[in-house]
């Protein structure tokens, strides 16, 4: 038999929903998914799952992160800044949230690879790669 965490997972990811209301299971699920073998293992298990949930609905309780008062204003990450800065600058546009995709062609590749060559010592001898001659 699998544990009960196994149990409830399985039901987790045929989108079986369980829950605890006024000490009742309830049950919520996709049409067809409640075959007759789980609705047997769900009466079977009935008292195992509830004690289960209730457990973990108080240490799910328990665990909540508590409010922190803060005095001031906390500085801004640079992420933050560049994205006050961008605003500023642009006036409410997303402009800089579009993405772009660049492809770039092998004539112009071979371009900036002769460029490349240019700048670095005259004395080096530039080798293009034949296939792109």
């Amino acid at each position: 038999m699998k544990s009960i965490y196994e149990f409830l997972s399985d039901l987790a990811r045929q989108d079986i929903k369980l829950s605890v209301e006024d000490n009742r299971l309830r049950c919520n699920a996709p049409k067809d998914a409640l075959t007759s073998e789980i609705r047997s293992q769900l009466a079977e298990r009935k008292g195992e799952i509830l004690s289960f949930l209730q457990q973990n609905k108080l240490a799910f309780h328990s665990r909540q992160i508590a409010l922190v008062s803060r005095p001031k204003n906390l500085p801004l990450s640079f992420a933050q800044q560049r994205l006050w800065f961008i605003e500023q600058l642009e006036g409410g546009t997303a402009v800089y949230n579009i993405p772009a995709a660049l492809y770039l062609m092998a004539f112009s590749t071979l371009l900036l690879y002769k460029k490349l060559c240019k700048k670095s010592r005259s004395d080096t001898k530039c080798c293009v790669p034949v296939s792109q001659q």
